[in-house]
């Protein structure tokens, strides 16, 4: 496994241990993943039939 692939799985399990948004706020950019996420959300999944 590569050093750049550990770096992953390590920030992975630090951010599912994580329980408060103080800790999660530590790990990530808030804005940016809420951001993120809400136009993921609105952005319609081309591979799905509707």
């Amino acid at each position: 496994m590569s050093f750049r692939g550990s770096l992953r799985i390590a920030d992975q399990q630090a951010l599912t241990s994580a329980v408060t948004v103080e800790q999660i706020d530590a790990l990530v950019d808030l804005d940016e993943a809420v951001s993120e996420w809400a136009t993921k959300a609105m952005i319609p999944a081309l591979g799905l039939l509707w």
